[in-house]
C-alpha cells in the first residue's frame, strides 16, 4: 500500500501460483466438451497448474468524501493451496462514492453518510456475469439513535447453469443502542 499525498491511497498485488495436482478420483472424469481450461482438465489427473492474479485499488479520502475504485483479475487457472481464492476465471471493476457529514456536537442529528457503489464481474472471455448497483443511507441522532437504508439491484446470468436473474433487495434498519457509564 501507498500513500500518494495526504488524502490518496494505492494498493497493489500481484499473485502467481503453480499448483501441482494430485492423482485422485474423487472429482469425476472431465467431459471433454465442457470441462477443459486452457488445455487443462478439471479432473485431479497430476497436471502442472500455473495462474495470474491481480488486485489494484486506489481511494481518496476527505472530510466529507470517500471514493473507492478497485479492480481484480483471476485468470482461470490460478488456485492457492490452501483454497482461499473461492473463484477464478474472472475480471471485477468496484467503484465507490461515499459522503459522510457531521453536525455540530449539541444538535440532535450527530451524522449522516449516503453511498453508491456499482460493480460489473465478467468471464475470461470477457461475458458480464454480475453486475450490481448498492445505494445507501445512514442517520445518526442524539440519543444513540440511528437509522440505515439501502437498496441493491443485481443482475446475474450464467449460461452453463441457465440463470438469467434480476432482483431488488431493500433494506431498512432502526437501531436504539443502549448504554450505561461505568466509573
Amino acid at each position: 500500500m501507498w500513500r500518494l499525498g495526504e488524502n490518496l491511497t494505492e494498493e497493489l498485488e500481484i499473485n502467481k501460483s503453480f499448483t501441482k495436482e494430485p492423482n485422485a478420483d474423487w472429482i469425476d472424469e472431465a467431459d471433454e466438451n465442457n470441462d477443459i481450461i486452457n488445455g487443462k482438465s478439471v479432473a485431479l489427473d497430476g497436471e502442472n497448474l500455473r495462474g495470474d492474479g491481480l488486485y489494484l485499488s486506489v481511494e481518496r479520502n476527505t472530510k466529507n468524501w470517500s471514493t473507492q475504485l478497485e479492480y481484480t483479475k483471476i485468470y482461470p487457472l490460478y488456485q492457492t493451496p490452501l483454497g482461499f481464492a473461492t473463484q477464478n476465471n474472472l475480471e471485477s471493476i468496484e467503484l465507490e462514492q461515499g459522503y459522510q457529514h457531521f453536525f455540530k456536537e449539541e444538535a440532535f442529528l450527530k451524522q449522516m453518510n449516503f453511498s453508491l457503489e456499482t460493480e460489473f464481474r465478467f468471464n475470461y472471455q470477457g461475458l458480464k456475469k454480475y453486475s450490481s448497483i448498492n445505494a445507501g443511507a445512514y442517520v445518526q441522532f442524539s440519543g444513540n439513535v440511528e437509522s440505515f437504508a439501502s437498496t441493491l439491484t443485481y443482475s446475474m446470468k450464467s449460461l452453463k447453469a441457465l440463470m438469467l436473474e434480476d432482483w431488488t433487495i431493500l433494506n431498512y434498519l432502526f437501531d436504539l443502542i443502549l448504554q450505561k457509564k461505568f466509573s
